[in-house]
């Protein structure tokens, strides 16, 4: 009886380490995935950081050329309307005539 209560220890020490090396290797898969999960969040965090910067300065070079497009407009409006007036005054002229 006392040889099976050593085998029966022997079971039971050999499962409960079993048993524990499948949990530290179960822990270690675990944290080796949260550290994967960590690195592939840090790399979109820094690629969404880049895409920021990116669309500031896309949307300054917009407004740019927006602030350009309203000056050349503004412009163009300018020299129809002095046009507008030189027709009106020649047409005055030749009307006097």
């Amino acid at each position: 009886m006392g040889s099976y209560d050593s085998r029966d220890k022997k079971r039971a020490i050999k499962y409960i380490y079993k048993e524990d090396t499948t949990k530290k290797d179960s822990i270690a898969k675990a944290q080796a995935a949260y550290k994967q999960e960590c690195e592939a969040l840090n790399n979109i965090k820094s690629q969404l950081a880049g895409l920021k910067k990116q669309m500031e300065s896309v949307k300054y070079e917009y407004r740019f050329a927006l602030e350009q497009k309203i000056d050349s407009l503004s412009g163009d409006m300018k020299n129809a309307k002095e046009e507008g007036k030189r027709i009106d005054s020649e047409l005055d002229t030749l009307k006097q005539s």
